[in-house]
């Protein structure tokens, strides 16, 4: 007889009143180990292991030598639900190029070839295929951006590249901007995250760039974001205007606003201009 068996013929206990059947006085974290029968003490059958309960009490706690160990099948679950999120993630925005970014789940279900159990089952809801659709745009404008931010360039220069690589972006996939741009319900703006991260990658290049000129580095990070956002609202003007001037134009723009601006700052040097001056 198993010590869970044995645990059957224990006492009656009481919970407020209720008697509790032998079983579920059995599945007591606290329940006495002397129950007779030959039944062994819980210490000496579950060892070290410490105890869990439920809702934070004791009262009708697991056994205590249940553990939460991760075996392989579980691992090789995840895997197979990450691979899965990413083909259905896929699936989505081949969708959306091809019927445009206000797709219904019926027809993005359709044309993956599943249901909208399955995508339920994987994102929850709309937005949670939203997150996932954004985070996977968000990854392919970054991996986008590491060539003009790895190649320490002037910093007119570096806006006018990473301009060029956004808009790139926009122009080859306007109805994934636009999906992206329209977001469900209270869903957080998708702009913020990766505004922000890739605000702290100029910033830093524009910080390497004043330190390499003998400039103060105050003003990298107000810069440095100052130019994501300002490429970001020039995108979003450019694609409510249906793309009408040519991308070059736009970038040639941008370049214009920003030379004059940062070639200035090499002949100022660390001065600061003082009441006296």
């Amino acid at each position: 007889m198993s010590w869970l068996d044995a645990a059957a013929y224990a006492p009656p206990d009481f919970t407020k009143g209720v008697r509790l059947p032998p079983t579920m006085t059995a599945l007591r974290s606290d329940a006495p180990g002397d129950w007779g029968m030959g039944a062994p003490r819980l210490s000496e059958v579950c060892g070290k292991f410490p105890a869990l309960t439920v809702a934070g009490t004791r009262s009708f706690g697991y056994p205590r030598c249940m553990t939460t160990s991760v075996d392989g099948r579980a691992t090789r679950w995840a895997q197979h639900n990450a691979e899965r999120r990413r083909e259905l993630v896929e699936a989505t925005l081949r969708a959306i190029r091809k019927h445009g970014h206000g797709i219904g789940m019926d027809d993005l279900a359709a044309d993956a070839g599943t249901s909208k159990t399955v995508f339920y089952r994987h994102f929850g809801d709309r937005a949670g295929l939203y997150t996932a659709v954004v985070e996977s745009v968000q990854e392919f404008i970054l991996g986008n951006f590491i060539g003009p931010l790895a190649a320490e360039l002037p910093p007119a220069q570096l806006v006018t590249e990473l301009a060029d690589a956004y808009l790139a972006v926009v122009e080859a996939d306007g109805e994934i901007y636009r999906f992206v741009a329209n977001r469900p319900g209270d869903s957080p703006d998708p702009v913020l995250g990766i505004t922000n991260r890739i605000g702290d990658e100029v910033s830093a290049a524009f910080r390497r760039w004043l330190v390499a000129e003998g400039l103060d580095t105050e003003p990298a990070n107000i810069w440095g974001h100052g130019a994501v956002g300002f490429i970001w609202a020039v995108a979003d003007r450019w694609i409510l205007t249906d793309l009408r001037r040519p991308r070059a134009d736009v970038v040639a723009y941008v370049h214009q606003f920003f030379a004059p601006a940062f070639a200035g700052q090499q002949t100022t040097r660390t001065t600061v201009p003082t009441k006296e001056s």
